[in-house]
């Protein structure tokens, strides 16, 4: 009798979520008046994932002991992103919107921000002069992979160049970038670089900047250092 009781309120509880996703898709429903305090806690506030890619949004969740932990997931717009049962998020187009995430036993809830970012591509043909860096890169001591890693290399808010993986006549790795801009004139504008993480929802921005002034930094042998 027990397990069927459990067995009712579940699925009560799931209907109930149903209805709360059609209250926020055509009410404008407010996440924030959910009642109760959090058991479940996202541990990223924002991902970033690029259209195509997907990336499994981590959690910790505290439930007492015999309660279900069947988790309800939910994208504010699934025109920009879409989020699994399994919670995994999938990059559809440019944007940003939020996920919620809830325990279907009790209400609780937290959520998150998703940007989607635009595939990182470029023509060089567009753009008649450049600019080449070659970068050494680490993140948390581990070197630059291209499976799991993307260089971004951007005037303003521009994407202006994409990272190469090349390797020296010894076997050392470090990333090319070509860099490229259509103005005539040369100006005092910034290079910034940006290391997106594939998978793990992550965009960080370096510190370090150079100079668009048509020249190379770095060679292969002595690349600039780009850390995390």
């Amino acid at each position: 009798m027990k397990m069927r009781n459990q067995s009712v309120i579940f699925w009560s509880l799931f209907l109930l979520a149903t209805l709360l996703q059609s209250c926020g898709e055509f009410m404008e429903f407010d996440y924030s008046d959910l009642p109760g305090d959090s058991k479940i806690e996202v541990t990223q506030r924002q991902v970033a994932v690029m259209v195509g890619d997907t990336c499994r949004i981590a959690y910790q969740l505290k439930q007492d002991e015999g309660v279900s932990t069947a988790l309800y997931w939910e994208s504010r717009n699934q025109e920009v992103c879409t989020v699994s049962p399994a919670g995994v998020v999938k990059g559809i187009a440019e944007g940003e919107t939020s996920v919620l995430v809830m325990v279907l036993a009790d209400l609780q809830r937290d959520s998150l921000t998703v940007q989607v970012l635009p595939q990182w591509t470029i023509s060089p043909y567009d753009y008649p002069y450049e600019t080449m860096a070659c970068a050494q890169i680490t993140v948390n001591g581990q070197p630059f992979d291209p499976e799991k890693m993307m260089l971004g290399a951007f005037i303003g808010d521009e994407l202006r160049g994409v990272g190469v993986l090349r390797t020296t006549a010894g076997g050392n790795g470090y990333v090319e970038v070509r860099i490229y801009d259509d103005s005539p004139a040369m100006t005092d504008q910034q290079v910034s670089f940006q290391l997106y993480l594939r998978g793990q929802g992550a965009l960080h921005t370096f510190g370090q900047t150079i100079p668009f002034d048509r020249e190379t930094h770095g060679s292969p042998s002595a690349p600039i250092k780009l850390e995390l």
